[in-house]
């Protein structure tokens, strides 16, 4: 099955209909049916809840972060193992 790794500047691209956010939502709706897999790293909730909450206020912010932990996306925690892999994917 194929996998997607999304990083919060996917997310807010689709959250505030920014160029990609088409794309995004393809994706997105993918792993919602069940097409793909979708993973984000735990610290990308942090980042989303910090963007929204200084940009728009926190009730906004926990609603995005809401709207993402109730998608079929796997929250994955990053150990230093893994901030290492991904750092090499960047």
């Amino acid at each position: 099955m194929t996998r997607f790794l999304f990083d919060t500047k996917a997310l807010i691209a689709f959250f505030n209909d920014e160029d990609g956010a088409e794309f995004v939502g393809k994706i997105l709706k993918d792993v919602d049916e069940g097409k793909v897999e979708g993973f984000i790293s735990s610290i990308t909730l942090t980042e989303i809840y910090y963007i929204y909450s200084r940009r728009v206020g926190s009730d906004y912010a926990r609603e995005r972060v809401e709207q993402v932990k109730m998608s079929n996306l796997k929250v994955i925690a990053i150990d230093d193992s893994i901030a290492v892999k991904v750092g090499n994917t960047r």
